[in-house]
């Protein structure tokens, strides 16, 4: 079975809120940022990249080569921007509102 590619272009809808979005403006990580700022997408469900707004973030060029360090604090980022109900709906192999109330308890 072939796979389907990751790439596929944010929604005009979605990249228009992205866009106005005061946390797209900077880096998610901060700190010792380099480079222009990327969106990258933190979550995929059923194979595909997610693509509603909480599940994209602005990432750095250096904080996004880098993603894989930085994972769970990507990952807190994008779940505490979704509603219960938004986790419920992708919940499916993964707990996200379970991950969601450890990632919140983790020092990070």
């Amino acid at each position: 079975m072939k796979r389907g590619s990751m790439r596929a272009p944010i929604p005009e809808e979605v990249r228009n809120e992205l866009e106005k979005d005061k946390r797209m403006k900077s880096c998610a990580i901060g700190g010792d940022c380099e480079g222009t700022l990327q969106w990258h997408h933190a979550i995929t469900f059923q194979g595909k990249r997610l693509q509603h707004a909480y599940a994209i973030v602005a990432l750095c060029e250096r904080h996004h080569r880098e993603e894989a360090k930085h994972h769970d604090t990507i990952l807190k980022v994008c779940l505490n921007l979704a509603t219960d109900d938004e986790l419920r709906a992708i919940s499916k192999a993964e707990d996200y509102i379970e991950t969601r109330k450890r990632l919140n308890t983790k020092q990070i």
